[in-house]
């Protein structure tokens, strides 16, 4: 009976919150590119796309957190 309760459990978790696995992990890459670019202007521009997407991804609107997220690692180009 626990078994079956914690599974439920856990099957209602991964049902009510959303996924954002796409946008979360194209931030954890832009962190990680963010670190290495030298050019303040750019880096600072990034940074303003990377929190629209934190912004987006709060609101969960996971594509809108994805555009950002994009529009952020193009900048760093």
């Amino acid at each position: 009976m626990l078994s079956r309760l914690g599974l439920a459990f856990a099957v209602a978790l991964g049902s009510a919150s959303p996924v954002f696995a796409d946008c979360a992990s194209a931030m954890k890459s832009n962190d990680a590119m963010m670190m290495k670019v030298t050019d303040k202007a750019k880096k600072d521009a990034a940074m303003k796309e990377e929190q629209m997407a934190k912004d987006m991804m709060d609101k969960k609107d996971e594509a809108g957190c994805k555009m950002h997220a994009d529009k952020a690692m193009e900048m760093m180009k």
